[in-house]
């Protein structure tokens, strides 16, 4: 997986603030993605390996990333979105 250590929101931000003439004007995440690694090129982008039958838990949704492996099949995907309760409260609800 590939990712730059900066969400959405800071990127928008930043390119919110930026003197330019070209500044996105849409709440598309591609877009905005695009919009500013053309203007802060020189941001690092970090590799994890996540190997076969390892997963992770990110908040894509927030976060720029790339999960494409080039010369690699297809991985399979699950995306879900929910609420993660504290351990407690899941004893209170379902005893423990």
């Amino acid at each position: 997986m590939l990712f730059v250590n900066r969400g959405i929101d800071e990127a928008r931000e930043i390119l919110d603030n930026a003197d330019r003439l070209d500044r996105p004007n849409s709440e598309n995440v591609t877009t905005l993605t695009a919009s500013f690694l053309k203007y802060m090129p020189d941001s690092p982008v970090y590799a994890v390996r996540i190997r076969p039958g390892e997963a992770y838990v990110a908040p894509t949704e927030y976060v720029i990333h790339d999960g494409f492996v080039p010369g690699r099949l297809p991985n399979a995907t699950i995306s879900v979105m929910g609420y993660i309760s504290p351990k407690k409260r899941f004893e209170e609800k379902y005893g423990g």
